[in-house]
């Protein structure tokens, strides 16, 4: 069972992590080549993470 703070906590998490996907999509698209590479990099990985938050937080809600 997870607590109403765990659940508000990876609800919060994963709202912060979308925001950074959206963030990572413009540095991304940069015209700078190495700067649109890591952004490219950076952004798979924070993707992955948002995913498994958004996971989380559908479990979490269907278990209420």
């Amino acid at each position: 069972m997870i607590s109403n703070a765990d659940k508000e906590n990876v609800q919060k998490a994963h709202e912060i992590a979308t925001q950074l996907v959206d963030e990572l999509k413009g540095v991304a698209c940069s015209k700078n080549a190495l700067l649109a590479e890591l952004g490219v990099d950076i952004l798979r990985s924070v993707t992955e993470i948002e995913q498994k938050l958004k996971r989380i937080s559908l479990a979490n809600q269907s278990e209420s």
